[in-house]
């Protein structure tokens, strides 16, 4: 091979190799070891509030709007705590009205972060709870993106649901938020806690809501972390059952308040997948490694005459290592850089496409972590191809080879170390192909289940109003009506449901039999009298709403079938009567089919009433191939009604491939890593089998200069190839079933499926790349003249 094939061969293949492990290294140390970049990280703790019921079962994990405030206005354990909730918002003080991502905090959450402004400043303590003035914090992003990097941006106003807030601040482009509510939401603007969109249940204490949270910095205490929680526990909840004990249906419940160190909030529970990542990158690493050991090898049985005249000027086996490792060492330097060139890209590219999987994604650069693991990668596979190419060195033969005319017979590579590349090589590529088949298998089961609805060509539709208290009932009904029509007036639109999208979340309700202290807490919808037949849900038993129902509001409900099946597991539920607190009592008048919601594996229980005529929400449907615009939807509602705004506008189809996300990502790349593998793996194989038959010539020569046919050659040489690959298939099946039996629940979680029929395909995959590599080299020998395999080709 010439110095310039050598060169390319090595750096393109290390490069891209080292580059996928110098990813996931720098992500497993930022993920899993380094510090959150807040003052006091450690001790930042968010109060999670976790409800369980009468039998003792967690019911979720979130806080009463009431029970929250309290707790901030009367804790004692943090030295500093802030409220902090999300929503979404049309900014209506820009003509094109964008939606925004809002964020609203009391003034210590800047503070706990540590953060200094680029411009202005953040919410002062004068602007805190309960002093309504409405003021703003942009973060850097939305002052360039939104505002184009104004400088005057300071005292300008911005519009939300008819109030003016005043910019009093930019965030710095180095601030980085804490990811507490969802990986891979960022904010846009930040308000005053008094004007989140849930402060409508300011006195509701038997509702909750997940969004709201409470993040402090503990205060010095001899106490530990455990005996603060039980603290916290039993003001939590002595202030909640106080305050629901004329709730019935909350008898036996309780609180238990839990402190989470803000760093495990924020990486979540991701350690399973990085530790996929690592050996993933690790066994790309070792297959990369091997091929390039093919190559040092035909380059060191090539160099044995330089090597013998070293050897008698006096060269010692040190001598040619250290000569080695200079000249391994300046070509694995430029494979590091190459890798660290591709890492970067590779950086963005996780960035761009994998903020909403990976936490602290956005974090992520070529840092000191990063130049530290690439400089040990260097000198570790330095010093291993160096050892190995003098390990592999006959150095007593090597003076003796000048006077043989220089054949190379003292510079080859022992059959046992031939042996340990091909099993190696083949145990770890099994390994990895079951691994990516099984969880390319387990990705596309999750794309392809049925959901058990229909989303094509429909369109959600949410509507915001640009005023600080919301319209009466009466005044909204004119305008939906009117907007409804208007909507099926357009040529595109095939039919409209005044109803929440199937895929846009569910509320939970607490109810209990009428009658009788039997409780549930079904997932609730609030849908039209044409939501289900909109949809394609199967109605089982019974009947859905009519619009009579709607228009007069009627105590009717429509339960799933799972729910059916825990109400009456052997007759219908139809008729069975629910009672959600204060007499309030509905009755169950269909069954319909349980739905999938893309992304979830269980389908939970769930109830269906009918929306008001004043809800807000639409579901559009459009002819097949057609559609229509934001702008378009929004010059209709302008011409009926200009306090109302197109909040949401958005195909269900982006939001299944949103849900879906992480499944897509994982069937692209174990497709992309399982062909990858199989190349580096048939060129690795390919080499170590092409130089064993070539030791094997003279042999194979006289085997057929004696009479032995080409099935009797290849007979042979298939025998020994696929003893050696055996080994290496059954060790890579050892580890599989070893690591089903022992490791972590989430690690094995997808290994448990159809394991046998994985396993059977790895190794028939492993089989035929076997036999490939193995026949294309003997294939170019035995048909060749038998002469010319006798010949000493040396």
């Amino acid at each position: 091979m010439k110095s310039s094939s050598f060169l390319a061969v090595v750096v393109t293949t290390l490069g891209f190799s080292l580059s996928a492990l110098l990813c996931v290294l720098t992500l497993a140390y930022l993920i899993l070891v380094e510090p959150l970049p807040y003052p006091d990280q450690e001790k930042l703790y968010r109060v999670d509030h976790h409800l369980t019921n009468h039998e003792g079962k967690s019911e979720i994990n979130a806080f009463t709007y009431p029970g929250l405030v309290d707790f901030y206005k009367n804790q004692t354990e943090f030295s500093l705590g802030a409220m902090v909730t999300y929503g979404k918002d049309v900014l209506t003080s820009l003509p094109e009205q964008p939606t925004l991502n809002t964020g609203y905090v009391t003034p210590e959450w800047f503070q706990l972060l540590g953060t200094s402004l680029a411009l202005g400043r953040g919410f002062t303590e004068e602007e805190g709870l309960e002093s309504f003035i409405p003021q703003a914090v942009l973060t850097h992003k939305t002052w360039m993106d939104v505002y184009g990097g104004d400088s005057e941006i300071l005292d300008k106003t911005v519009s939300f649901s008819g109030v003016n807030f005043k910019v009093i601040g930019v965030l710095p482009e180095t601030f980085v938020e804490p990811e507490i509510y969802e990986v891979g939401r960022q904010v846009d603007i930040w308000l005053p806690w008094d004007y989140n969109l849930s402060s409508g249940m300011h006195f509701l204490w038997g509702n909750i809501n997940p969004m709201l949270m409470y993040v402090g910095r503990l205060a010095e205490s001899d106490q530990g972390v455990k005996a603060i929680e039980r603290s916290v526990s039993m003001y939590i909840n002595d202030t909640w059952q106080e305050k629901n004990a004329h709730v019935e249906y909350y008898n036996g419940w309780s609180i238990d308040a839990r402190l989470t160190p803000l760093a495990d909030v924020v990486t979540g529970d991701v350690g399973s997948i990085i530790y996929l990542l690592i050996i993933g990158a690790v066994g790309l690493l070792i297959i990369a490694c091997a091929n390039i050991t093919n190559v040092f090898i035909s380059r060191t049985a090539n160099n044995g005459q330089n090597l013998a005249i070293s050897a008698s000027l006096g060269a010692k086996p040190r001598d040619i290592f250290r000569q080695y490792f200079i000249e391994y060492g300046i070509i694995i330097g430029f494979s590091i850089t190459f890798a660290l060139l591709l890492s970067y890209f590779g950086f963005v590219l996780i960035q761009n496409h994998l903020a909403d999987i990976l936490p602290r994604a956005g974090e992520l650069q070529i840092n000191f972590t990063t130049i530290v693991c690439a400089l040990l990668l260097a000198v570790l596979l330095t010093s291993i191809f160096a050892l190995f190419s003098v390990k592999m060195i006959n150095y007593g033969a090597l003076k003796t080879m000048l006077q043989s005319s220089g054949k190379g017979r003292g510079v080859q590579v022992s059959k046992g170390v031939r042996t340990q590349l091909m099993f190696l090589q083949v145990a770890v590529v099994s390994i990895l192909i079951f691994a990516n088949i099984s969880l390319f298998k387990n990705a596309m089961e999750v794309m392809n289940k049925p959901t058990g609805f229909e989303y094509q060509d429909t369109k959600y539709l949410i509507l915001s109003i640009s005023a600080p208290e919301f319209p009466m009932p009466h005044e909204i009904i004119p305008v939906m009506d009117e907007l409804k029509s208007e909507l099926l007036a357009l040529p595109e639109v095939k039919d409209v449901s005044q109803s929440a999208s199937p895929l846009s979340g569910f509320r939970i309700l607490a109810t209990t039999l009428a009658g009788e202290s039997t409780r549930y807490t079904p997932q609730n919808k609030w849908v039209g009298d044409n939501y289900f037949s909109f949809i394609g849900q199967e109605l089982i038993d019974g009947r859905t709403f009519s619009d009579v129902d709607i228009r007069d509001r009627n105590s009717v409900v429509v339960i799933n079938e799972q729910f059916a099946r825990e109400l009456a597991p052997e007759g219908s539920a139809v008729g069975t009567k629910f009672d959600y607190g204060n007499n309030d009592i509905h009755t169950v008048i269909g069954v319909v089919k349980g739905v999938a919601i893309p992304g979830e594996s269980d389908i939970p229980i769930r109830s269906y009433r009918p929306a008001p005529e004043s809800f807000t929400s639409l579901m559009v449907k459009f002819n097949p191939g057609q559609d229509v615009s934001k702008e378009k939807v929004a010059e209709v509602l302008s011409e009926i009604d200009k306090l109302y705004a197109v909040f949401y506008f958005d195909p269900l189809e982006s939001i299944v491939a949103k849900r879906l996300f992480a499944q897509t990502m994982t069937t692209v790349v174990t497709a992309f890593l399982a062909c990858l593998l199989f190349v580096l793996a048939g060129v690795g194989l390919y080499g170590v089998l092409s130089y064993n038959l070539h030791m094997r010539r003279a042999e194979i020569g006289t085997r057929m200069a004696i009479g032995a046919k080409v099935s009797d050659i290849l007979k042979m040489i298939l025998k020994n190839t696929f003893s050696v690959a055996g080994f290496g298939m059954g060790f890579a099946v050892l580890v599989v079933i070893f690591a089903y039996l022992n490791v972590p629940g989430d690690i094995a979680e997808f290994l448990g499926g159809d394991m046998v029929l994985d396993l059977f395909i790895t190794l028939l995959v492993i089989s035929v790349l076997t036999f490939i590599a193995c026949y294309l080299p003997l294939r170019a020998m035995v048909y060749k003249p038998v002469i010319s395999n006798l010949q000493d080709n040396q």
